[in-house]
């Protein structure tokens, strides 16, 4: 950070890196990995918010702005002052925050074979260890948006079979086909 001063007046610049497509997407990939440290410290985004207002000195930080940072849009969540906070607040510590960024793109990338054959598994896979409910979800990105399911950890084999049955009649009402 860069200080001026002039007579009375003293002035704090903070020089903002240019940001890219790639920046974006990197933010985004912060955004989700704060997420699931949330959901596995068992935290709601209006209790996470109430701790960062704590931790920040601001009385009025809502659950909608928490839920910027986990969408990935504050360009702040590059400065490591932010993501210390950030991580705190989740009860984590920030290596273990980009570890998680680093695990999710990891499992965001679609490989050669799925890309050239057009298979569209789910390109994102996570565990939630949440003291609320064990948890899995899947990602599946679309370009008209992600399409998530989240499901029990453990289904049994008849629940297995329901929701195949489930999801068969799920794809012909999306083709408008009559079930």
């Amino acid at each position: 950070m860069l200080s001026l001063a002039t007579r009375d007046v003293v002035a704090h610049v903070r020089f903002m890196p240019k940001t890219t497509p790639a920046d974006a997407a990197e933010r985004k990939l912060l955004g989700r990995a704060l997420a699931l440290l949330r959901d596995r410290e068992g935290l709601t985004q209006a209790e996470a918010a109430e701790r960062f207002a704590k931790v920040i000195g601001k009385d009025d930080f809502t659950p909608q702005a928490w839920g910027q940072y986990e969408a990935g849009k504050p360009k702040r969540m590059f400065y490591p002052e932010v993501q210390a906070q950030l991580a705190e607040v989740v009860g984590s510590t920030v290596e273990e925050l980009l570890d998680e960024r680093d695990r999710l793109r990891e499992i965001a990338e679609i490989s050669p074979v799925q890309e050239r054959v057009g298979v569209r598994e789910p390109v994102r896979l996570f565990e939630s260890s949440s003291k609320a409910s064990a948890r899995q979800q899947a990602i599946f990105p679309l370009p008209e948006g992600d399409i998530v399911l989240s499901y029990p950890a453990v289904l049994s084999e008849q629940s297995k079979r329901d929701l195949a049955d489930y999801l068969k009649i799920f794809v012909r009402r999306l083709s408008g086909a009559e079930i």
